[in-house]
């Protein structure tokens, strides 16, 4: 009987040994228990009642999820559905995915777990079982989490100054706590926090004063939160050097004849602390060159290593083409781009003279006697060349011989190859004033009676 005797059940099939199974019965329901025996006569008298109460082991535990802790992990679940018919009095968790469980000491039924002496950096595969009188219930699926604390505090290792910033250099922790260092953070003077937004060194702080001391720590950041900070090292932000120019006078006064180059003169030039290259452009008819009997040209490039530019001699003359109407006085040779910008002035003294022309091809004509001195003369022309005494070719259409030209001799008297002195001619035309013409001599002529 399992309701005290007020209905019996017979043993089916039927046995006389001991123990009997009664089967379908709910966990969990309390029964009071009577065994009576059964022969010929009928049944006999009844024991007395004992409750009991059917049950098994508990149901597995739900929705587990782990927060990992310095050294250890927390293991947070719900409570099976069914706890099997017997109250529950521990769990059990394993940390290698089942192939060990441990009981939780001392016994709790707290849903919230606390498994210590992990180690940080590791990962634990956790399960989760409840257990009752029956024994240990089903575990829970694996959840793998590692546990893990903050960082050890980084190392700046130098601070390098700039112009309203500061380079800082930095050692990574020797212990990251067991997870990835995924940030660091730095503070000013024990201000906030700022990011760095990298893991990588060294970093900039801009934004800061010049000549301001700044105390600067650096934090390491995991997904445990902020280190410890570093060891503080002072920086101050320092603005640079200003760029300087330094050039010399130039070595004298630019003299020529149209058509040629003058002779050289020099100067020299020197920078420190620059922005860029320099550029040395000479005025309208003069040229430069870094190289005695180089090549000239109206502006030189200055390279600058590491914002410096060695001492160089730059040599300066007039051009060929340089005009006999130009001005050369107290004209300024630049030195831009570096910075500072500077000029080397030409002085006094400068000029250009005209390239004398020579006539060719005139003649005196001889005459009767008049009583004068005067002989006509005709003809006459320029020459086109390099050549002394020649229109440059590029003048050529430019320069044009004209005049009046006339001749007259010593005495009026009658004479053979009397010398005739010629004059008169002149030039004309936009290049006519680069220019001079010579008068030619060694013409004569005969005065007949």
């Amino acid at each position: 009987s399992t309701d005290g005797g007020s209905t019996f059940t017979a043993v089916s099939p039927a046995a006389t040994t001991s123990p009997i199974s009664i089967t379908g019965l709910s966990n969990g329901t309390s029964y009071n228990v009577q065994i009576r025996a059964v022969n010929a006569a009928g049944d006999g008298t009844a024991t007395g009642s004992t409750a009991a109460t059917p049950r098994t082991t508990p149901g597995a535990p739900t929705g587990l999820s782990v927060t990992p802790g310095n050294g250890q992990l927390t293991a947070s679940f719900t409570a099976p559905a069914s706890n099997g018919g017997s109250t529950i009095t521990n769990y059990e968790y394993s940390t290698n995915g089942g192939s060990n469980f441990t009981a939780v000491s001392p016994a709790s039924t707290s849903t919230s777990i606390v498994i210590p002496s992990l180690s940080n950096g590791t990962s634990y595969n956790v399960q989760v079982r409840a257990v009752n009188a029956a024994g240990s219930g089903s575990a829970t699926a694996s959840v793998a989490a590692t546990p893990r604390t903050t960082p050890g505090a980084p190392s700046i290792t130098s601070i390098t100054p700039g112009n309203g910033q500061l380079s800082v250099a930095f050692s990574a922790p020797a212990s990251n706590g067991g997870a990835s260092i995924t940030n660091y953070r730095y503070s000013l003077d024990n201000g906030a926090l700022v990011s760095v937004g990298s893991t990588s060194s060294p970093f900039t702080i801009s934004g800061l004063n010049n000549d301001q001391s700044y105390a600067v720590r650096l934090y390491a950041v995991n997904s445990a939160g902020d280190s410890a900070a570093s060891t503080a090292v002072n920086g101050t932000p320092t603005a640079p050097a200003s760029p300087t120019v330094t050039v010399s006078g130039l070595s004298g006064a630019l003299t020529t004849t149209y058509g040629t180059a003058s002779a050289e003169r020099t100067f020299t030039v020197s920078g420190s602390t620059l922005s860029g290259n320099l550029t040395v452009t000479a005025p309208t008819g003069l040229e430069v060159s870094s190289t005695s009997g180089g090549t000239f040209t109206d502006s030189l490039l200055l390279t600058a290593s590491s914002g410096s530019v060695a001492n160089t001699t730059v040599y300066v003359r007039l051009k060929a083409s340089a005009l006999v109407a130009g001005t050369y006085n107290n004209v300024s040779i630049t030195i831009t781009g570096g910075g500072d910008d500077k000029s080397v002035s030409t002085a006094t003294g400068n000029s250009v003279t005209a390239k004398a022309l020579n006539v060719s091809g005139a003649s005196a004509t001889s005459r009767d006697y008049d009583g004068t001195t005067a002989i006509a003369v005709t003809g006459g022309s320029l020459t086109t060349g390099s050549g002394a005494g020649q229109v440059l070719t590029e003048d050529a259409a430019n320069v044009t011989l004209g005049g009046s030209p006339s001749g007259t001799v010593a005495s009026k008297n009658v004479g053979t190859s009397k010398a005739v002195t010629v004059t008169g001619y002149s030039l004309s035309g936009s290049a006519a004033g680069n220019y001079s013409v010579t008068q030619p001599t060694g013409l004569s002529a005969d005065i007949t009676a």
